[in-house]
């Protein structure tokens, strides 16, 4: 069951989240064949007229997780009302809008930290298995473990921080 959508303003992009407790390894298992019928979007989160959504392709994302990194499939829906046409996506719930870092990693992070381990540590640590080659830096991935960070604190996790 696909999370329902609220309105957006005119030039929001809006993802919609998929409720089951997906794990990545489960959610490629899902997708192998494209989207399942029964997480096909029925409301379109622009206009929230109750139609399912037309397919409209897919695209693949990085996820990285304490144990793997992984491209997913990201399926993409267009809305059939002719005032409408706009675009959506289904969006797995281990993964933030435009970020790779699984929730799982960033609940470790929070939870290293509040043990007193630093940032840089965390990132060799947790990010050691994607390797050399990979297109983080220690620097990006502090920085998006700092973003991370404050949106949980944002949302009442204020006790894990520490200066």
């Amino acid at each position: 069951m696909a999370h329902q959508p609220v309105p957006s303003s005119q030039n929001q992009h809006i993802m919609i989240l998929i409720e089951e407790h997906l794990t990545v390894e489960t959610y490629l298992q899902l997708f192998a064949n494209g989207c399942p019928e029964h997480l096909r979007p029925q409301v379109c989160p622009h206009c929230l007229i109750q139609v399912m959504l037309h397919r409209h392709g897919k695209y693949n994302r990085h996820a990285y997780t304490p144990e793997d990194q992984s491209h997913i499939p990201i399926y993409r829906f267009i809305c059939p009302n002719p005032n409408c046409r706009k675009t959506t996506a289904l969006l797995p719930a281990f993964l933030k809008e435009h970020h790779p870092i699984s929730f799982d990693i960033q609940e470790k992070v929070i939870r290293q930290q509040a043990k007193g381990k630093t940032l840089v540590q965390l990132s060799g640590e947790l990010l050691r298995h994607l390797g050399e080659e990979t297109p983080f830096s220690i620097t990006k991935a502090k920085r998006l473990f700092d973003e991370a960070l404050m949106a949980r604190t944002a949302q009442g996790g204020k006790e894990l921080v520490r200066n």
